[in-house]
């Protein structure tokens, strides 16, 4: 079942509030497939890390498990846990 992550606002425009984010952090760490709101369209959210989570993702977008999925990092330092970038110098 999907859960979703509906963001509100708080008094100081902030959208995201951490009470939300922390249920969404949850979901996650159980192995869950969520959505979440970006810009202008619903993307589907889960573990990486999490070989059924990744499996659940890829049945419910009915995508082979063979192509790739977008991942989106915070940093240089998070991509180096996916991808060796010496391959690409």
């Amino acid at each position: 079942m999907l859960k979703f992550f509906r963001p509100s606002l708080e008094g100081n425009g902030s959208f995201w509030r951490q009470d939300r984010l922390s249920f969404w952090v949850q979901e996650l760490r159980k192995g869950e497939v969520v959505v979440a709101p970006a810009e202008g369209v619903y993307g589907y959210c889960c573990d990486p890390f999490n070989e059924a989570a990744l499996r659940k993702l890829m049945a419910i977008k009915n995508r082979p498990v063979d192509k790739g999925v977008i991942i989106l990092v915070g940093s240089m330092k998070q991509l180096d846990r996916f991808v060796d970038r010496s391959r690409f110098n």
